[in-house]
């Protein structure tokens, strides 16, 4: 049970009509009005010709992203974000006459270009800027770089922007950068708080991948080498997206606001894998701290509009869908004080009981289990969800909080606590029942996901698989 030992698990999961996962794919979205979108657009632009990927578009809101709700907060009402717009330049032909120097722009990053979903054919991206300035958003496909740069103009009347990238190639590698200047003859990057921010180099999805390949990481805000390390290893093994359990960003209050706080203890901590493919929050107890605030809510709301943050409500959980499995990012905090209990235990068995999914994946922040410090934390929330998750034959869920790595078996479900995204580390307080393997190790987790098992692996800094388990899906007779 101590750290460094490598435990075997198998567990069996009957899984009916699963065949095969085609990943990314065939994505599932539910309706949302136009009220609810987190930014609203000025204009409506018609679509470039098809060669021309970019286009505008009217939200961050991945398109598999599901479930929205309009339950209010209590006051203070929130004040809505700044509209977030991009404008198209209708042209087709790339262009090859650029000049672009690493030397940094006048004006920087206040949110950093990072690539917030990729699908096989399209990619959307956002980032914020200090004050509107004039520039582009430059992209291309690497195999033929020397063709030239696509280019989408940054609005003058926004400092944050979102773009959409259609039309890409499934399979294939594109690049993406931020170009400030009047002229396209004298362009530079933004920089992020003294830091360079690199482009975007990320790889569309095939039509028809074999497997799902997911990254874990929880609890890493603490602006450490550590955390940037570990980003970097999780960036080598080729993931399709990462799930975030929670606590980005702890003590913001220690920079000049609460902008800098979270470049420095997350956008630059985790940049290996923000400038390569989508990462997916929810929120932990330490986005909730007063210092975070920003327009009278968490940062957090601002900073990931569109991630699941989305609606003038802006409620603090959301799904997505990949391959056929749905992914219920879920904000714990409801049970110690957040807004929103009711309405997201009754949303979450909605969800739940869509036969649209091969099944379910619920992610949050406070473990239900633990043989850490915070072993009491989740009793709430395990008397609330934990039925809803066996009733509807939940394989696995994901949580963080305790700063280190766990897996339990509980009524058949596996449950995994990783917290261990930096070197802050708690240790085991005792094991509590179901209790496979414990470990006080940085670390995250790598998930396989094929048409038969989950494959469970969590990796250490020095690359090395501190447990491993397998959880059986069955497929149909």
């Amino acid at each position: 049970m101590g750290g460094g030992q490598e435990g075997i698990g198998l567990i069996g999961f009957g899984l009916k009509g699963l065949s095969r996962l085609a990943l990314v794919g065939g994505l599932t979205v539910l309706a949302c009005s136009r009220a609810d979108l987190p930014f609203n657009p000025s204009q409506t632009l018609a679509p470039p010709p098809a060669t021309f990927a970019p286009s505008q578009i009217p939200s961050l809101l991945p398109s598999s992203v599901s479930g929205l709700v309009t339950e209010q907060p209590p006051e203070p009402t929130p004040t809505p974000s700044p509209s977030a717009t991009a404008t198209a330049i209708p042209t087709a032909t790339p262009a090859t006459e650029i000049g672009y120097t690493t030397a940094a722009a006048q004006v920087g990053y206040r949110i950093p270009l990072t690539l917030r979903q990729v699908t096989p054919d399209s990619a959307i991206l956002f980032l914020e800027l200090e004050i509107p300035a004039a520039g582009y958003v430059l992209y291309r496909p690497i195999a033929t770089a020397a063709a030239g740069w696509f280019l989408q103009v940054l609005d003058l009347e926004s400092n944050r922007h979102q773009i959409e990238l259609v039309g890409l190639t499934p399979g294939a590698q594109y690049q993406v950068r931020v170009g400030l200047g009047e002229s396209l003859a004298d362009l530079r990057p933004p920089w992020l708080y003294g830091s360079r921010w690199g482009d975007l180099v990320f790889e569309t999805p095939g039509l028809d991948p074999p497997e799902l390949r997911i990254g874990v990481i929880g609890d890493s805000g603490y602006g450490q080498s550590a955390t940037h390390d570990l980003a970097e290893l999780m960036a080598s093994y080729r993931l399709d997206f990462v799930l975030h359990t929670g606590d980005l960003a702890y003590r913001v209050n220690e920079e000049q606001d609460v902008f800098e706080g979270y470049a420095k203890k997350y956008f630059l901590s985790l940049a290996p894998l923000l400038t390569t493919l989508p990462v997916y929050p929810v929120p932990g107890n330490h986005e909730y701290d007063r210092e975070t605030y920003w327009l009278d809510r968490p940062f957090y709301f601002y900073a990931f509009a569109g991630v699941g943050i989305q609606g003038v409500a802006n409620e603090s959980w959301y799904s997505f869908s990949a391959g056929g499995i749905q992914f219920l990012m879920l904000d714990s905090q409801v049970f110690h004080g957040a807004p929103g209990r009711a309405s997201q235990t009754a949303w979450l068995a909605e969800r739940l009981a869509d036969p649209s999914f091969f099944f379910s994946i619920p992610v949050f922040h406070t473990p239900p289990f633990t043989s850490g410090l915070h072993r009491n934390d989740g009793k709430a929330l395990a008397a609330e969800w934990l039925p809803q998750f066996e009733a509807a034959g939940v394989p696995l869920v994901l949580s963080g909080h305790d700063h280190n790595f766990e897996r339990i078996l509980f009524n058949g479900v596996t449950y995994v606590v990783s917290g261990g995204g930096s070197r802050t580390l708690y240790p085991e307080s005792g094991p509590v029942p179901g209790s496979q393997t414990f470990a006080m190790q940085t670390h995250f987790v790598l998930l396989e996901i094929t048409a038969d098992r989950i494959s469970v692996e969590a990796i250490n800094l020095a690359d090395e698989v501190l447990d491993r388990a397998t959880i059986e899906l069955e497929p149909a007779d």
